[in-house]
Order: C-alpha cells, then structure tokens, then sequence
C-alpha cells in the first residue's frame, strides 16, 4: 500500500477507550503460522505473486486481515490475496498514492473551497445521481474510523442503471473504498487497533417505487468485489427508519448480498433517529455521532474529508514558516 502522511493525533479519549477494537500485535502473533502459511502460497505462484510481490506493499499486516476476513483458512485466504494483488496491478491502484484527499461528501453543494480540490475519479459522474445530502463522508475521531451516512432514497437507482455502465459504477465505487480503507488502514497502523469502517443507512426516504433490482444485483456485485479485495473493510451497517415494506421482503433483498455483510447488518430501533443507539457507541462517541441520527453533533452536513485535511494541511504549513 501507499506511504500515507500521518493526520492530527488522535484525542485522549479515543486512544484509550475500550471500544472491542482488538490489537493487531495480538492479531499478528495468534495467527502468525497462517500468515506465513499465506505469504509462502503466495510467493509459489509463479503467474501472480513472484511477479507482484512486494514486501512493503504486501507485509504482514496487509496478510493478516486475509487470514481473518477466510477464518483462518489459508488456501481461501491466499486466493483471495492474490486476486487482489492482480485487481491492484490491473487498475495500477498501487500508484494512485494517497486518496484520502479526494474524498468529497456526494449530493453536497460543492463551497469555493471544496471546488478547486481535486475529487476521487468518476465523482462527478456519480454525484449527478444523488440528491441532497445523499453520502456523507466523515472522520470526525482520527483515533477511530471512517463513517458513512448514507440516505438511500436520495439516490437515483434507476437514473445510475441507465445513466452508467457497470465499469464506471465500478470505477467509482473502488476508489471510493480505496481512500477510505487509506483512512482505516493508517489509523490502524497508528494506533496499534484493527479500525473498520462504519456505515449508517437512512431509509426514510427510500420507497417501494425506487425498489430497483437491476441497482440491488450491480450494487451486490460490486458489495461482493469490495470485501474480496478490501477484507475487514466494514465493521457494522447501522440501519435506520426499515420502512414496514422492506422488513416483510428482507429476506428476498438479503439474498443479494454476501452473507459476510448481512451478518454485520444491525436495524436500529424508531427512536435511533432521535436517542443515541447504545451499541453504535464502538464506533463513534455520542458526541462526534450527528444529531440526525442520534447524536450530539449539530454539523450537518459536515465539511468534506478533502476540505478538512486540506485545511489542516494548510494551517500545518503557515505553522512551520
């Protein structure tokens, strides 16, 4: 993976909270057998992994979370590695560097700031589908990880199936996880702590007539994709407002995703919206959690991830001179 430029130091509280974050030297030295066991597969394969190997891109870490994302299973674990280091090559994503950056919120008014900031390819072609506040990206703890909000009624499922071909649904969606599996990733070797994301899916206004299966099954694909080459990327999908309609299809809908996914699924109760949902607490503090959905934090919608580190950056330079 790319060298990634250090952000603020996380606050005292959370370095030292007990969020069930287990700690990756633990994790390396309890499956320290299979991730050898892994990287010994991996460097036998003369078509991939003697070809792409690289030990500063590939190191134990990077193993590791193959080992847990197959159960320890290291025939799995190793395909899956080496699929990815094939997918990395392919799309040269070993070369883009630092992504963080780029990340812009999608269906936000763009301010002069946030415009002459470089976005994340294929944005534009995606933002044209979402309505206001749709994807929110933020990162208001540098000590924990990376969170989504998404309001999926605010995207236009049906103008995405025929306004974008797979390939730029794809593009868009990759470098998207990309940047923000960055995010997780430095916090992770930062802090000594496996970080994931979490994501938090609005469905208020989300209706039966945006039910688009043709968006459910390319979604799903692309779902599947992402845990193959970004493994124990997502922590939790917190689910809020389950319309009546959906809770009776759930199960026709969930048979669309990896089981992996559907596992880490958690509906929140009616009240979410309005009281702070006790177990969202490991991922994000009540205080940095946003109001609309429980919390206490009253930006919204927050600054892009793009506009603050460019902001932080800026003030970091006027410091030093």
């Amino acid at each position: 993976m790319c060298k990634l430029e250090k952000p603020t130091k996380a606050s005292p509280n959370s370095s030292t909270l007990d969020d069930g974050r287990p700690l990756i030297k633990d994790l390396l030295k309890e499956h320290a057998t299979s991730i050898e066991k892994v990287r010994q597969k991996i460097l036998s394969d003369e078509a991939v992994g003697k070809a792409l190997w690289d030990p500063k891109k590939y190191d134990d870490i990077w193993i590791l979370r193959y080992v847990l994302s197959h159960g320890g299973n290291t025939k799995h674990a190793s395909k899956a590695a080496l699929k990815t280091m094939k997918f990395r090559e392919e799309f040269k994503m070993n070369e883009k560097g630092d992504l963080r950056g780029f990340i812009k919120n999608y269906g936000v008014e763009e301010n002069s700031n946030d415009k002459t900031l470089q976005s994340l390819p294929s944005y534009d072609l995606f933002n044209a589908y979402c309505g206001k506040n749709a994807v929110i990206i933020a990162h208001p703890d540098p000590g924990r990880g990376a969170l989504v909000y998404c309001d999926f009624g605010m995207v236009d499922c049906d103008g995405i199936v025929a306004g974008m071909t797979f390939e730029e649904y794809k593009d868009s969606y990759v470098h998207l996880n990309e940047a923000i599996y960055q995010i997780n990733d430095e916090v992770t070797r930062r802090t000594g702590k496996l970080t994931k994301l979490t994501r938090f899916i609005e469905l208020k206004n989300f209706s039966f007539l945006k039910f688009n299966r043709k968006y459910l099954k390319m979604d799903a694909a692309m779902q599947k994709e992402t845990e193959e080459h970004y493994p124990q990327l997502l922590q939790t999908a917190y689910i809020f407002n389950l319309p009546s309609w959906l809770s009776a299809m759930w199960t026709v809908v969930t048979a669309f995703f990896p089981k992996r996914m559907i596992e880490k699924i958690n509906v929140c109760p009616s009240s979410a919206s309005t009281k702070f949902f006790e177990p969202i607490r490991k991922q994000v503090s009540e205080e940095n959690h946003l109001v609309l959905y429980g919390g206490k934090n009253t930006e919204w919608p927050p600054p892009s991830i793009a506009e603050t580190m460019a902001a932080a950056a800026a003030a970091a330079a006027a410091a030093a001179n």
